[in-house]
């Protein structure tokens, strides 16, 4: 679609709908691979700390996102893609420079992405589709945006997966256990993954099998 928006001299932004540190990741990646001569599909198979330029921690090879470390998902899509990406006039990123600073500066450092041209970057977020989100009653959403109003600045963790993503039923109990074990206020969305009708029941049971009763489950 470059292609086109250039032969009718027409500029060309790319909207990208994941984070900075999603996007500086892949262009870390794609620096490694182009400038460096590094596969990164082999790089991130071998247990080690990684330095990448938009996360604020280095992180476990262990830990990176599947479409990297899946060769074919990698070369025959990212790569080609995050290429592009520096083609455009500029990228309008979902985020907010208070929700990740540290990854949207990392655009403004010298040769933090290499030597290529670096489109600018806008972030614009956060851009929601309101008209999917719903709460058992208006007055149940203002009190929990009050709750949060008055906490201490810098003293919320929020932890979300994405509209696709999901959690394993251990890796949600992990969670759980962990958030009674910090004993401190907190609220939380849970929904089921999503649904194959042979496994309706079970699903619709997920709940249940969380935790003890009366523990995290009933403050939901």
């Amino acid at each position: 679609m470059i292609d086109v928006a250039e032969a009718f001299d027409v500029p060309c932004y790319v909207f990208f709908t994941c984070g900075a540190a999603t996007l500086g990741l892949m262009f870390h990646f794609q620096t490694l691979e182009d400038e460096q001569i590094k596969e990164i599909s082999n790089l991130v198979h071998v247990e080690m700390k990684l330095v990448i330029p938009s996360l604020t921690n280095d992180v476990p090879s262990s830990v990176i996102p599947i479409f990297t470390t899946r060769k074919e998902i990698w070369r025959c899509w990212f790569l080609k893609a995050t290429r592009e990406y520096r083609r455009a006039k500029g990228i309008i990123v979902n985020t907010f420079a208070d929700l990740e600073p540290h990854a949207i500066n990392s655009f403004l450092m010298e040769y933090s992405y290499g030597t290529s041209r670096l489109p600018p970057i806008f972030p614009i977020g956060l851009v929601l589709n309101t008209s999917q989100i719903q709460t058992q009653s208006t007055n149940d959403h203002s009190e929990m945006m009050e709750w949060m109003d008055i906490q201490p600045e810098k003293s919320g963790a929020f932890l979300c997966v994405g509209s696709i993503g999901s959690f394993k039923l251990d890796q949600v109990k992990e969670i759980a256990v962990g958030l009674e074990k910090v004993a401190t206020d907190f609220f939380g969305f849970l929904g089921n993954p999503p649904l194959k009708m042979e496994n309706l029941q079970r699903n619709l049971k997920i709940m249940d099998l969380l935790c003890p009763k009366d523990s995290w489950i009933e403050r939901l």
